[in-house]
């Protein structure tokens, strides 16, 4: 496995060289705001949709996840507004009621308060009762909500320690204890928190530095912590012209292309640019000590504010900025891979909500990463704090066994935290050079030629053929439609419900961007008209990629029925393993 961001940019260095010491104007693109934690039961307050959607557009808050969390009244009552991938009706242009389940008083919530974004499946939550996997440990969640489309990530990342691997006390349920688990095993696409401070910083970038990619979304915990919509949230944007829906709010968040921000009323603004790499972006350059040019849009109308430039968790510059936006520049020299995000402070606003305690924190902006990535080498900056987490694990599974918390699934969880220790270990020794890293990555070869599935939906698969010399992949899916044929539908050979896709694409390093092709109109075994999509691409695409000899991953996007998701892969059986693993090493 090659542990690496999940998104990535590649430029040639002959496309770079031209922008060192020049200045590149501003990615083109919209800005809007989210707040992923609102509730309409908690505590005292008791929110309608509408109530909620006029409290967003008070606050400029442009998309709303209302989560379902599980006290009695929110469990009762709000899984009759869930919908799946659907808005809530009261929805307008620009601005999106959503309803989402976060796991607080849910099944698995000693492992931390997890949030499952743009579920599909519509029976996920009902009243008085939760249908996800993940119920003794939270891991199971990340395959069950990102195939159907959906994002999973933790909150309340703020009250963890700065320093800290012990298992965080006192005994709250809400700490992501379970992160450096997951974290290691899935891709994490968010972290979130209700403040930006210390704690939520140390947790954040210490994943960071061991290279995994993931942002940092701020949010309100609407009505159980802050009384405000959006008092933090998270900015993202899309490319100018977009049209703002909430699954491409969701793609902002995975790609990383967001900021969480203070509500300063306005908030400041702040975007970055490394070598023209945008938000949540991954370059790569040769292996070799070199300089990038990065570049700070920013500006605050609080009087004081400043702009940090950070590399590695450490601020390596800084400028005061003002009410005017402006772009602020440096060159970075870099002997290593590492990440680079900016952010804006100086005056701290709101203390505390009423009944928590929270250390202050004087920040109003904080960009996602952008990762610098030498010669492809993941990054590995701190092996130290990579062992520690490593040690932490063994920390975590006994804590949870004593107390009786992962139920019939200590097993399984024993399992996963010995795999998760053999990846710190990895990162750890990686980062301390004892062994090399992989850093040229997976590249795809003839040794996948096979048939491949998803365990979790037995007798759907794919088989994959490779063209080496040609330089593409084909791809053929056997599937079944999206709902059930009426119990007369008629079939001569096999079922009603079958489906069958096409797919044909470019081998680029360990991925595939295929043009889905749907046919019609043949016959069994007979010569027959048939046609073929048209325009080519017009029913969607299919991205595959594959991070090993025996996985993988689809993304799908099937425009034509407005369906996303991912499906992740593995063989049928083993045989060409050995095969693929010989090519690779050639």
């Amino acid at each position: 496995m090659t542990y690496r961001p999940h998104n990535s940019v590649l430029f040639a260095l002959c496309l770079l060289l031209p922008a060192f010491g020049s200045s590149s104007t501003a990615i083109a693109q919209s800005w809007y705001n989210a707040d992923i934690h609102l509730h309409a039961q908690c505590s005292n307050i008791d929110y309608s949709a509408a109530e909620l959607l006029g409290l967003m557009k008070q606050e400029g808050i442009n998309v709303g996840s209302v989560l379902i969390w599980g006290g009695d009244q929110s469990l009762a009552q709000d899984p009759a507004h869930f919908r799946g991938q659907e808005d809530d009706p009261v929805s307008e242009p620009n601005y999106i009621v959503h309803w989402d389940i976060e796991i607080s008083e849910l099944p698995g919530v000693w492992n931390g308060h997890m949030y499952l974004l743009n579920v599909a499946q519509k029976d996920a939550v009902v009243p008085n009762q939760v249908n996800y996997p993940g119920q003794d440990y939270l891991l199971p969640n990340y395959q069950y909500v990102q195939s159907q489309g959906g994002i999973v990530g933790y909150g309340h990342g703020h009250d963890w320690q700065p320093g800290s691997y012990n298992i965080p006390l006192p005994d709250w349920r809400g700490f992501p204890r379970e992160l450096p688990l997951d974290v290691t095993l899935a891709r994490v696409d968010f972290l979130a928190s209700e403040i930006m401070n210390d704690g939520i910083y140390w947790l954040w970038y210490s994943m960071l530095n061991a290279g995994f990619h993931l942002p940092l979304l701020g949010n309100s915990d609407l009505g159980c912590y802050w009384l405000t919509a959006g008092r933090y949230h998270a900015a993202f944007t899309l490319p100018a012209g977009d049209t703002l829906t909430y699954t491409k709010f969701i793609e902002a968040v995975r790609e990383g292309r967001t900021v969480i921000r203070r509500n300063n009323s306005p908030p400041d603004h702040l975007d970055i640019r490394v070598n023209g790499v945008g938000l949540g972006g991954e370059l790569i350059l040769p292996n070799q000590a070199t300089t990038v040019i990065v570049q700070v849009d920013a500006s605050s109308v609080i009087s004081g504010q400043r702009v940090e430039l950070i590399l590695d968790g450490n601020v390596i510059e800084s400028e005061a900025i003002t009410n005017s936006l402006q772009t602020y520049q440096w060159s970075v020299p870099l002997i290593k891979s590492g990440w680079i995000a900016a952010k804006t402070t100086g005056i701290e606003l709101y203390p505390p909500a009423p009944g928590y305690s929270a250390r202050p924190n004087s920040d109003g902006a904080h960009t996602a990463a952008t990762f610098v990535l030498l010669g492809g080498c993941p990054v590995r900056t701190d092996p130290v704090a990579a062992r520690k987490w490593k040690g932490y694990l063994d920390a975590y599974y006994e804590r949870g066994v004593s107390r009786g918390e992962f139920g019939t699934s200590a097993a399984e969880v024993r399992q996963k935290v010995d795999e998760a220790k053999l990846v710190w270990e990895r990162i750890a020794q990686e980062g301390e050079g004892s062994i090399a890293m992989d850093c040229q990555g997976f590249t795809i070869n003839p040794g996948l030629n096979d048939a491949w599935f998803n365990p979790e939906t037995d007798g759907q698969g794919f088989f994959i053929t490779v063209f080496p010399d040609l330089g593409y992949v084909s791809l053929a899916w056997f599937t079944y439609d999206t709902e059930l044929p009426p119990v007369d539908a008629m079939a001569n050979l096999g079922d009603a419900g079958h489906r069958w896709l096409t797919a044909l694409g470019a081998i680029d390093g360990n991925q595939v961007v295929m043009n889905i092709d749907i046919t019609s109109g043949g016959l069994f075994d007979s010569v027959t008209e048939v046609e073929h999509t048209d325009p080519p691409g017009s029913d969607g695409t299919i991205t595959l990629t594959f991070d090993s000899c025996n996985s993988g991953t689809i993304d799908y996007d099937i425009t034509s029925i407005n369906r996303q998701g991912t499906v992740p892969i593995q063989r049928v059986a083993d045989d060409n393993i050995v095969l693929c693993e010989a090519l690779k090493a050639d």
